[in-house]
């Protein structure tokens, strides 16, 4: 049963705080600011948080965080020189290096999971009676609404690839996915109830769990967590040109990001839900108020121990390159030592 009258906008006042806009946040300075697109997932909040509280400011270097929800205006801004980097994922760099021929560097990880902590689900609507994946995989049919939502050529693919063979399932693409670009609008439909079931991030998520702003019979339910299946670390990623040419710049932007994730690993919880969450709504949403928030929000929020920047783990790197190129994605291989420099980081 689909409710069409739950809208886009309805669900970003629900969300606010978790997901990005195609907007760009003005800066105070007046030379060339370092322009980097943040994905919207848990990764990303000591980025936030560094913006927010004026840590990038303070050390006199001109950032603006773009927030673009479309993956592939992302990538395009990227490709076409209209950002300097990115945090995203390493089926991005992959594409970006191997099909479109970019120049872009692996400069360290963003986020690695060390604990328990979810980082990815795969959600049912409320709307439907899924309860587990048996289930889940009873209703899916040739419908694109009785699919799994979940954005394609992503590493967010690669897991659920990885899940479906898990439980023996051989993977038709036709049948059990409908693409997404825009992991907003994925949201919205799945507590809409116009799709099946989705592939979400944290928080976004969880805030389609347990929301106060959204009645009860549109939260979703957690089919599966991943918690057997781990998702490749997020990265950030430059233009050569910009390590190059800017090199002081993207040291002092590391410097200012380790202190970040330091303060945000050493604070309460609490304090840490509003300094990088809360505070980030206008940032990530602009035109969103804090008052929009739903009293609860945050409230049974995970918040994980960030990793600070480090080097990719090769064999990550293979296993996202291997599986791109067994899904006709990828148009031959990348080198692994020509992707990536680490002079930022110790």
């Amino acid at each position: 049963m689909t409710h069409t009258k739950f809208s886009r906008r309805t669900f970003l006042k629900a969300i606010a705080g978790t997901a990005v806009s195609a907007s760009f946040a003005h800066s105070a300075f007046a030379q060339t600011p370092l322009r980097l697109s943040l994905i919207p997932l848990q990764d990303v909040l000591p980025l936030g948080f560094a913006n927010t509280e004026g840590m990038f400011e303070a050390a006199g270097l001109p950032v603006e965080l773009v927030g673009i929800s479309s993956r592939r205006e992302r990538s395009s801004a990227l490709l076409s020189n209209n950002l300097d980097g990115v945090v995203t994922d390493i089926s991005d760099l992959l594409f970006g290096r191997g099909n479109a021929g970019a120049d872009l560097l692996i400069t360290s990880t963003a986020f690695e999971n060390i604990g328990d902590t979810r980082q990815l689900a795969l959600l049912a609507s409320g709307f439907s009676n899924v309860s587990d994946l048996d289930n889940l995989f009873t209703q899916i049919n040739d419908q694109q609404r009785n699919s799994i939502t979940v954005s394609r050529r992503t590493d967010f693919e690669l897991v659920t690839d990885e899940l479906l063979s898990s439980i023996g399932i051989s993977v038709i693409p036709e049948l059990h996915y409908a693409d997404t670009d825009d992991l907003v609008n994925a949201a919205t439909l799945l507590v809409g109830g116009s799709v099946l079931s989705a592939v979400l991030p944290e928080p976004l998520a969880i805030i389609t769990e347990e929301n106060e702003l959204i009645d009860e019979a549109f939260l979703s339910r957690s089919v599966f967590n991943f918690e057997s299946i781990s998702l490749p670390p997020t990265i950030v990623v430059f233009r050569r040109e910009v390590v190059e040419q800017r090199e002081a710049d993207v040291a002092l932007f590391y410097e200012v990001y380790n202190q970040a994730i330091d303060d945000i690993n050493n604070a309460a919880r609490d304090t840490v839900r509003e300094a990088a969450v809360v505070n980030s709504i206008e940032l990530f949403l602009p035109g969103i108020s804090r008052e929009e928030l739903p009293a609860n929000f945050g409230e049974n929020y995970d918040i994980p121990t960030f990793t600070t920047p480090g080097q990719l783990d090769e064999a990550a790197f293979n296993r996202v390159m291997s599986w791109a190129t067994n899904k006709g994605y990828l148009f031959g291989d990348v080198d692994f030592n020509a992707a990536i420099d680490y002079r930022f980081i110790s």
